[in-house]
Parts: structure tokens; sequence; C-alpha cells
């Protein structure tokens, strides 16, 4: 895979970088311009783990809004494909994240207000890496629908008013 250097102190010194895992033959040819040797041996390379970043939590900071976590990683094997799972830390089950382009993405809706411990999980066939952060979220207000006008008369109680409302807080009471 490309010429080497000679150097008369250590001999050839090529540089060649493997961009994926497996077993890859090489072979060596020195020549002295009349006469020549050849050898040759079997390189394997090892798949290594992707290291991911802390991720990124953006988006809504209120109960009920869409919360987007980002988390880049690396990894040396150029063709490896890589799984990204999130661990929301509300005790929602793990989502599978997409992956593109070194990046790990995937949005969530927290029903309710508190910190909660997010994990990331970068995985290819040599293993996996994981980072966490926090997720800030505050608890929404209630919306009231408009009431209608009541009418009623004098010395009379008023009673059984019901009005509608929202929250987007689903696990308020």
């Amino acid at each position: 895979d490309g010429d080497g250097q000679f150097d008369d102190a250590t001999g050839i010194n090529p540089q060649v970088l493997f961009p994926q895992d497996g077993s890859h033959p090489v072979s060596v040819r020195v020549s002295d311009g009349e006469l020549f040797d050849v050898d040759s041996a079997v390189v394997t390379v090892v798949n290594v783990v992707p290291t991911v970043e802390a991720p990124s939590i953006t988006g809504a900071d209120a109960e009920g809004g869409i919360v987007t976590l980002s988390a880049a990683f690396s990894d040396p094997g150029a063709l490896d494909s890589h799984t990204c799972t999130v661990q929301w830390g509300d005790g929602s089950p793990p989502e599978v994240g997409m992956v593109t382009a070194g990046v790990c993405t995937d949005d969530h809706v927290y029903a309710d207000n508190g910190d909660y411990d997010v994990t990331v999980e970068i995985a290819d066939g040599a293993g996996s890496d994981a980072q966490s952060g926090t997720a800030t979220i505050s608890n929404a207000d209630p919306v009231l629908a408009p009431m209608a006008p009541i009418e009623v008369a004098e010395g009379t109680p008023i009673t059984g008013i019901t009005t509608p409302f929202t929250d987007p807080g689903s696990a308020d009471t």
C-alpha cells in the first residue's frame, strides 16, 4: 500500500492507515537496484470502541414540550455502523436515536417537571461508550378555557360551575 521511505538506521518505515478492522495482508520488497528480497505478513486491525462527547440537551424547558438531545461521537473505524440508545431518566423505556455523520439525535417529551439524568450510549461491534447530562424541566401553568357568562337571580346560590382546562404536565394532579 504505497512506497516506504528507506532509512539506513531503521530500514523501511512505511506509514499505512487501515480504515477498517480485519486482517490485511502486507508485503515488503527491498531492492539494492540489482537484487531484492520480499517478505509478507498479515496485519490484524482490531475494532475500537467509539468515543462519545457529553450530550447537548436543548429545547423546551417546561413539561409537555419537546426536548432534543444531540451527542457527537468519533470512531476511527470509517466503515463501522453505530447504534444510539438514549435513557431519558424519567422511567420511560430506552429510545433508539438517529445516527447521522457522527452525531446521535433524539427527541423526548417529559410528562412532569424535575431534574432528569439523561444517558446516551453509542455502540459498534467492539462495544460501547456512554455519557450523561441533565435535563431540567420546569412546571408549566395550567390553562383555563374561557368561561361563558352566567346569569342567576338575586339571592340564588351558584352551584355546579365547571370549565375545561389543559395542563401540559400530564403527570400533574
